[in-house]
């Protein structure tokens, strides 16, 4: 059903892959560029200053530091993936799920599978008694829980995705940094990968958690039954969705932002950003709405008793 997101993925990642020899080439020419020009404005201050034997020095410490540039650019494709894979196989070391499961598809599969497994356990009756848990069931098992690990996969999806281009304009970024004053630029670069690499372990680890919970839940659900135990339990399940959404969408930038030294907004809280906020707008603007048309409904009540009140009295002016 999600199938897409990991095509979708796939379809990005394969398109810059495409575009990597292009970007190395003028990561490369960037990073020469610059390091010419550090080397001029060091010769320069030199001149100025009569301290030779300084720009010797800082000429041959900044071809060795251009160097370790070039190095880096000519394998930062294969050290920056392997970064990005390290999050993936610690996620799954930790979580004790296959890595091949850590994908935006794989994560939705978790929760349909949730949604199964409660839809199969929950004893459905049509005794008028039964008709709300029966509802809210089949609402969890159908809607709710699809639209929460949907939501989850989604922002797995948006960090992946971030990954994916930070890595492919990773050669024109750290060329950057060939100068003295810019070298953090490339120190910047590797802990933004590690950022990233975290920030999967995080989404992956708490949604595996819920996993957990949720059997926990399930087996529970089948031992009691009833009613009353259905209730219950789909209350529990639907609360803690949410919670698990909300540490999902939060707390994984906050791991980021302790590695990267500031906490940033990622392309997934963006999205969930953007869907919250129309879906707010969208509330405000119906209730809005429905304001304007209760205040117009009570104006056209309003004149509609003052004409019937004027036909009485007119009427009991002319008995008079």
């Amino acid at each position: 059903m999600a199938a897409f997101l990991n095509t979708v993925l796939s379809f990005f990642t394969g398109t810059l892959l495409g575009m990597q020899n292009d970007i190395l080439i003028y990561g490369l020419r960037i990073a020469v560029g610059i390091g010419v020009l550090g080397g001029c404005m060091v010769a320069v201050r030199a001149a100025s200053q009569h301290t030779w034997g300084g720009w010797v020095f800082e000429l041959i410490f900044g071809f060795f530091k251009l160097a370790l540039v070039v190095a880096v650019i000519g394998n930062i494709f294969l050290w920056g993936q392997g970064i990005i894979d390290m999050g993936v196989e610690l996620a799954s070391l930790i979580s004790g799920q296959s890595p091949f499961t850590i994908t935006p598809t794989g994560i939705f599969g978790w929760g349909v599978k949730i949604a199964h497994a409660l839809y199969s356990i929950a004893s459905f009756s049509w005794w008028p008694w039964d008709w709300i848990p029966n509802f809210i069931t089949m609402f969890l098992c159908i809607i709710g829980i699809p639209v929460i690990w949907f939501c989850a996969a989604m922002i797995l999806f948006m960090v992946q995705l971030q990954a994916a281009f930070v890595l492919a304009l990773g050669p024109i970024v750290v060329a950057f940094s060939s100068m003295e004053v810019s070298f953090h630029i490339l120190i910047d670069w590797i802990w933004s990968l590690v950022g990233l690499a975290l920030k999967i372990v995080a989404v992956v680890l708490i949604l595996s958690v819920g996993v957990q919970l949720a059997r926990a839940w399930l087996l529970g659900l089948s031992v009691s039954g009833g009613t009353l135990g259905i209730l219950y339990y789909d209350a529990l399940t639907l609360v803690s969705s949410l919670l698990l959404f909300y540490l999902v969408w939060k707390l994984p930038n906050i791991i980021q932002g302790m590695v990267g030294g500031s906490s940033t907004l990622g392309l997934g809280e963006a999205f969930m950003g953007g869907v919250a906020g129309a879906s707010g707008a969208a509330a405000t603007k119906a209730a809005a709405a429905g304001a304007a048309g209760a205040a117009a409904a009570i104006k056209q009540a309003a004149k509609a008793l003052k004409s019937i009140d004027d036909k009485l009295g007119s009427t009991k002016r002319g008995q008079a």
